[in-house]
């Protein structure tokens, strides 16, 4: 048995009977095939303020839902699956709800359901030749010698897309290195009214998530699952 398997393992034996009976039903009923167990039984478990196990309130903390998918596809292939669920659990709730996401996510349809819901989003937006226009007088390289820190240069204004329902915030960044003969460029998509540095600061703490998914990948493995379906792979993940 794998280190891994022995510790869920080690876990599972040492929940009292009253709560492993709960979680062996939940286990048999998700493999069973009814995917949206896993929501089920997060949700009943944050209203009655339990927690099945260590491991799994871990889980329940720090990630709000994973799906597998295959290799070949952009990261924001059907988003609803992964973002409706999550949207649905936390609905009802009377909390801030914040949306941070790369540019595989820049779509004019999740825009819609994210305004409607009531979330605050940034979302990175690949440049394109209008986004560069509303930029252009700032892409002179600033004069003098060029000190050894970056220099940062920050935009924002209104920009309407041919697949969008109105135009919205973007907010641009324009940063000017050493040695580097063009300005390294990035555009945000946003509803937040904050000043445009501080709407870049806030897109940028998505790092923090992506070194989860990084420690996910190295030290648990968990793009490397072996099982032969999809829906065992999504149990084991």
């Amino acid at each position: 048995m794998k280190a891994a398997v022995r510790k869920i393992a080690d876990q599972v034996k040492a929940l009292p009977e009253s709560e492993l009976e709960e979680f062996l039903a939940w286990l048999a009923e998700y493999g069973a095939g009814r995917a949206d167990g896993w929501d089920r039984e997060i949700e009943r478990d944050s209203q009655e303020g339990g927690a099945l196990s260590p491991m799994l309130k871990r889980v329940r903390e720090d990630t709000g839902r994973a799906l597998p998918r295959c290799g070949n596809v952009a990261s924001a292939d059907d988003w609803q699956a992964v973002l409706e669920p999550v949207i649905e659990r936390y609905r009802r709730a009377n909390i801030p709800k914040f949306f941070r996401g790369d540019a595989a996510f820049a779509i004019a349809q999740l825009y819609e359901v994210l305004e409607a819901e009531g979330y605050q989003y940034v979302i990175h937006l690949k440049a394109n030749a209008v986004l560069e226009h509303h930029i252009g007088h700032l892409l002179t390289r600033p004069a003098g010698r060029p000190p050894k820190q970056p220099q940062r240069v920050y935009h924002s204004f209104e920009y309407l897309a041919e697949s969008w329902d109105r135009a919205r915030r973007v907010v641009a960044k324009i940063e000017w290195h050493q040695g580097e003969l063009f300005p390294r460029v990035g555009f945000i998509v946003t509803n937040l009214t904050g000043s445009p540095e501080s709407v870049v600061k806030f897109y940028n703490q998505r790092g923090t998530a992506a070194q989860w998914i990084k420690e996910g990948k190295y030290a648990v493995r968990w793009t490397r699952l072996s099982c032969h379906s999809f829906d065992a792979n999504q149990v084991r993940l």
